[in-house]
């Protein structure tokens, strides 16, 4: 696997950022698979990679879709050996659980229960699209992370170990057993990439045979039904006109920024937003929107404006905004969109110091206890033209 900068990895959306605050990242590393369908979560992938099996390499049990080489499992035994003879593998009564850190919310995300086995480690969180395990021992208190980011032409798998020196021994450690599992999760990876190609056959196989059984069914009812014909139809419009290549425009920035935030908040929102609409900036904030807003789908339309219409979008951060819904689904909207773009979207303004999942400790923002709507919409003009 090759490595990737923790700038990269640090730009990402995951809890993992704010979880692990103060634990140091060892190394990241990523490798790109094809994507041959939307959707594929981490879960799914680490499942039907190898037939839904867990294994001692912590993340998946060996089976039919690849066998590691003779070499490199007599290097984990040995080690696993010398281990157990030193008593280096037993775990310090005294060391504490990153699980200690688990918010009720996190426990309620995660799809595996904290603590449960999973090979060499255990489960600190399972979500969606992200997986903590941790190894604790008498020579490191070790952490992995597992992230599967879609991108639109290929999905890419991160693997990021954080490390807590235990004793003078760790660095010994992490050369040897940490990057043995590092190998066999890159021998995962390829082996499910390989057998997407067959997957994807096999579905596609599956689809036509659905469409067969469609079509006679269809037929067996005796409808009428309409078919394409197989000549083109006499056409007025000149062939100049017809021939002409459509250009695929991106969609318009319609705002030149849009305003996340708690309702509790609004107050010093609402002056922002009318300073910046006096300013003739293209605002988007829900009180101006009311008429545009009425009758439609808003998860939808919401969805669009944060990920797609504004260009920037301010998050106004509370003790409140990360326990409401529509702030959420605003944050999360404009997250995917930065990730895509891999571009600056979400500019952040705190009331307090409150952690957001996904948004970096390290993120610079703006203070909203030193700063006047004034002085903020006057930042924001400043930002606007970069």
């Amino acid at each position: 696997m090759p490595k990737v900068s923790t700038q990269e990895f640090e730009r990402l959306p995951l809890r993992v950022h704010t979880f692990l605050a103060g634990v140091p990242l060892h190394d990241v590393w990523s490798v790109d698979l094809p994507r041959w369908r939307a959707g594929v979560t981490l879960d799914e992938f680490l499942r039907t990679a190898n037939n839904g099996r867990l294994g001692r390499c912590g993340c998946s049990e060996w089976s039919s879709l690849f066998t590691p080489s003779p070499l490199a499992r007599m290097l984990v035994d040995i080690r696993l050996f010398v281990g157990r003879f030193f008593g280096w593998d037993r775990e310090p009564a005294a060391t504490a659980t990153f699980a200690t850190r688990l918010t009720d919310t996190d426990r309620s995300r995660s799809l595996v229960g904290a603590g449960t086995r999973n090979g060499f480690f255990r489960v600190v969180y399972r979500f969606e699209n992200e997986q903590l395990v941790e190894l604790i021992n008498r020579t490191a208190h070790a952490a992995a992370l597992s992230v599967l980011v879609e991108t639109p032409t290929a999905y890419r798998f991160y693997l990021g170990v954080y490390v807590r020196s235990a004793s003078r021994f760790t660095p010994f450690y992490m050369a040897s057993i940490v990057k043995q599992w590092i190998q066999y999760s890159a021998v995962d990876v390829e082996s499910h990439n390989q057998h997407l190609g067959q997957v994807l056959r096999d579905a596609l196989a599956r689809r036509r045979e659905q469409l067969g059984q469609t079509a006679e069914q269809i037929q067996s009812l005796e409808l009428p039904v309409r078919r394409r014909s197989s000549t083109p139809q006499a056409d007025a419009t000149p062939s100049r006109e017809r021939s002409a290549p459509r250009r695929s425009r991106a969609p318009a920035k319609d705002y030149d920024v849009a305003l996340s935030f708690a309702g509790e908040d609004r107050d010093y929102v609402e002056k922002v937003a009318a300073l910046l609409q006096a300013s003739g900036i293209k605002v988007f904030y829900d009180k101006f929107e009311t008429v545009q807003l009425w009758g439609r789908h808003l998860a939808d339309h919401l969805g669009e404006i944060y990920g797609k219409r504004s260009r920037f979008v301010m998050m106004f951060i509370s003790k409140h905004y990360p326990h409401k819904g529509w702030p959420t689904h605003e944050r999360q909207s404009a997250q995917a969109r930065a990730i895509r773009e891999n571009k600056i979207v979400l500019l952040p303004a705190r009331f307090d110091d409150t952690e957001i999942p996904g948004l970096p400790s390290t993120t610079g923002y703006i203070d909203l206890r030193q700063s006047s709507p004034e002085q903020l919409a006057e930042l924001i003009k400043q930002k606007l033209p970069e």
